[in-house]
């Protein structure tokens, strides 16, 4: 449900990058059953742009928790209140 940066959810960038030029390229190539290297290769590219999407995403949520919360300055209060390792 978190926007990224562009004020897109991942759903919509899952959408977006399906439909983007290289990803029906590679899709394509995918499909070609004459060469089993290049179909490997493409399908291996295809899972890391719908992987990189689902990356940035989960960084962005991870980030926005952290944030929303304030856990950094509540862990440095702990960290004081009952010590502990400060590296």
């Amino acid at each position: 449900k978190n926007k990224d940066f562009f004020g897109h959810n991942m759903k919509e960038d899952f959408t977006r990058t399906f439909n983007s030029v290289l990803y029906q390229k590679e899709y394509k190539i995918s499909a070609n059953e004459n060469n089993p290297h290049a179909k490997a290769k493409a399908k291996k590219n295809m899972v890391k742009l719908m992987s990189d999407v689902y990356t940035t995403h989960r960084t962005a949520a991870k980030q926005s928790i952290i944030f929303d919360f304030d856990l950094h300055s509540r862990a440095l209060e702990l960290q004081k209140q009952f010590g502990g390792n400060t590296e």
